[in-house]
């Protein structure tokens, strides 16, 4: 059964350096680790909720900037940043530092922050990338709860059905 919560997932430019290194190691690995306050708002996803991921930056420095670029699910739930996270994705952790500075890499403040798993999916050949159809986010967004009332609802469901193949993330 497809859950009917989209979650918009905004990966936001990192202050210090481009988004798309940091976009493509969280793809290649199908993670992302998050400071403090974003690893609490990742805690109201549930397992199997849907995502769609918003690539954030200013309109024109990336392609993808201001587009959904990817759709998926959560596969493993937002938990607590371990040893072992750490050192088996080791890229992603000095991306997500290089990027955001104020992202601890030592214990025991790397463990006060958080991981999450998902299960991703980019649009296949003769599907685009989406132009965000909603406002622009707030700073400080990181996740953006839709229900099926929402105005926006129709068209991301609409797109991730085309993206997530039939037997993938309840479809």
């Amino acid at each position: 059964m497809v859950s009917t919560v989209i979650w918009v997932v905004i990966y936001a430019k990192p202050p210090n350096g481009p988004l798309r290194l940091l976009f493509d190691e969280r793809t290649r690995v199908g993670a992302d680790m998050m400071y403090i306050r974003r690893f609490g708002q990742a805690r109201a996803m549930a397992v199997g909720d849907r995502v769609v991921i918003h690539f954030g930056g200013p309109r024109g420095s990336d392609p993808y900037a201001q587009y959904i670029v990817q759709a998926g699910c959560v596969k493993e739930a937002a938990m607590p940043i371990t040893q072992q996270d750490a050192q088996n994705l080791r890229a992603l952790l000095d991306f997500t530092h290089q990027g955001f500075p104020h992202f601890q890499t030592d214990m025991p403040l790397l463990g006060q922050q958080g991981i999450i798993f998902y299960h991703l999916f980019s649009p296949p050949p003769g599907v685009e990338t989406l132009p965000r159809p909603y406002p622009p986010p707030k700073r400080g967004d990181n996740f953006i709860r839709l229900l099926p009332e929402h105005l926006a609802y129709p068209q991301i469901d609409s797109w991730w059905r085309k993206i997530v193949p039939k037997g993938h993330c309840g479809s």
